[in-house]
């Protein structure tokens, strides 16, 4: 396996550099891709790498971005193509502020796996939280599931040739969602592996408030994010009517019912979170029904 890397930078600070270490020395190339504005930067990439890491190890880091914001699906069909025209096999898409513990124990059982079983996109277990836990001692298994999501999932490239790349009209949310339902078409397993290493994950700007001695957790997403989210969910819904039933009713209770009751008691904002929520779930089940992409062959 050669394995090329990509991780997305949108304002990173210093943990973003930093989380890069925890699986630089087990991968044969990254691609650091810039999302930030060039005009909003305040920092420098390579200053910031030669900081933390030998010269050895930088020389395996590519720096990629144009200088405004194109997402994440644009940026890993970048790297997928790099992958294809540079030998690579395999590509790994991680979030910056995604901790891998044990990455090496993780990458080791997938091979094994693609070995036996042949293609398949392949995710870690996730923690949500901000401390490392010791890691159970349990032999590696598997758990088959409809979606991984983008951080630390591993995909060989031969995947990309049989049904296409990132849909792009999926700008940030839900990417990871599509691109695993199409698997989930052509028959190409997706799989979490359990106990082989595992990814310390955070979604949103998690914080903990207690109202009427209950307490309730708010990810104090922005009102872009929330109507990014709501939209590309109910768009998926209707793009693939064979995962509706499950994604609607994370739209109808998670995002719908519960998001707004923790934003109005919880979290700055209100008004146009609820407006973002309410109108991407609008614009999702009136928008044209497809992943409109010129790369998806669903």
């Amino acid at each position: 396996m050669r394995l090329l890397a990509i991780t997305v930078l949108f304002h990173p600070d210093q943990d973003a550099f930093l989380n890069i270490g925890r699986y630089l020395s087990d991968v044969d190339c990254l691609i650091i891709w810039d999302n930030t504005p060039s005009k909003d930067r305040q920092y420098d990439i390579i200053s910031s790498l030669q900081n933390i890491y030998k010269e050895k190890d930088i020389a395996k880091i590519q720096i990629m971005g144009t200088g405004r914001n194109e997402g994440l699906s644009f940026a890993y069909n970048r790297a997928v193509k790099y992958a294809q025209d540079n030998g690579y096999t395999h590509l790994m898409t991680m979030d910056q502020d995604s901790q891998w513990e044990d990455f090496k124990k993780f990458k080791t059982f997938a091979e094994k796996y693609w070995q036996k079983n042949g293609l398949a996109i392949l995710g870690p277990e996730i923690q949500i939280g901000t401390t490392v836990k010791s890691n159970v001692n349990h032999l590696p298994i598997k758990k088959n599931v409809r979606t991984v999501i983008n951080s630390g999932a591993i995909i060989p490239i031969q995947i990309f040739e049989k049904i296409g790349l990132y849909s792009e009209r999926f700008f940030v949310y839900a990417v990871d969602n599509e691109i695993c339902y199409r698997c989930n078409r052509a028959n190409i397993q997706v799989a979490y592996i359990l106990y082989s290493g595992y990814l310390i994950q955070k979604f949103g700007n998690p914080s903990k408030f207690i109202f009427r001695k209950k307490e309730y957790e708010c990810k104090n997403y922005s009102p872009a994010s929330l109507f990014g989210i709501v939209r590309n969910m109910t768009l998926l819904s209707r793009v693939y009517p064979e995962e509706s039933l499950d994604i609607i009713q994370y739209v109808k209770d998670i995002c719908i019912k519960h998001w707004i009751k923790v934003i109005i008691i919880g979290e700055k904002k209100k008004f146009s979170k609820i407006i973002a929520i309410l109108l991407g779930y609008i614009i999702g089940l009136t928008t044209h029904k497809s992943t409109d992409s010129k790369y998806s062959k669903a």
